[in-house]
């Protein structure tokens, strides 16, 4: 249904273009159901907070800047329009917020981190019996930033007390995906 309604609106509104689309070498259709994906994908990873639908776009987007080069129709302004909005939608993706580091160090699966003063390391093991034996452990968090640049984000987390084994997670974020280094 959304892709005849996308194609009736563009084939109506570029009448002048209809023998480019019954071209079998023509990369018209591609593109404009390049520009479909992206911007579906791209909404829809906003309206129902799906972090990886914001991968179509950013594939979609890069097609369209191959698919602009190889025609050379006002290639300069349309490539620049296109990196425009890839970067929009690379620090549309970058979280402003520190909960976002938090998310990442709970999705690792050794911690559990409900503030940023505390977390639960959780650690299970396989016994001789072949039962599953875990193991809880509160540990302090001595030191956590996190900050915000625009186009990146970076997190810092030391978890453990001072006289003890400490151990730090240190990521940047771009595009929404953290990196940890």
């Amino acid at each position: 249904m959304v892709i005849l309604l996308f194609q009736t609106t563009f084939t109506s509104k570029w009448k002048e273009s209809w023998e480019e689309v019954i071209d079998a070498n023509s990369t018209l259709v591609l593109v404009r159901y390049l520009y479909l994906i992206a911007g579906l994908s791209f909404i829809s990873s906003f309206l129902f907070e799906i972090d990886w639908l914001s991968i179509p776009a950013l594939i979609s987007i890069i097609g369209i800047l191959i698919a602009h080069k190889k025609e050379r129709k006002e290639a300069p302004a349309q490539v620049m329009i296109m990196v425009g909005l890839v970067m929009l939608l690379t620090i549309f993706f970058v979280p402003t917020h520190p909960d976002s580091f938090m998310k990442h160090v709970n999705s690792k699966g050794t911690y559990e981190c409900l503030y940023d003063f505390e977390c639960v390391k959780i650690t299970s093991t396989i016994t001789s019996d072949g039962l599953v034996k875990t193991e809880a452990e509160v540990i302090p968090v001595t030191d956590y930033s996190s900050h915000w640049y625009g186009i990146t984000a970076t997190g810092s987390m030391v978890i453990g007390e001072s006289n003890q084994q400490q151990e730090t997670i240190q990521a940047f974020n771009i595009a929404g995906f953290w990196i940890e280094y």
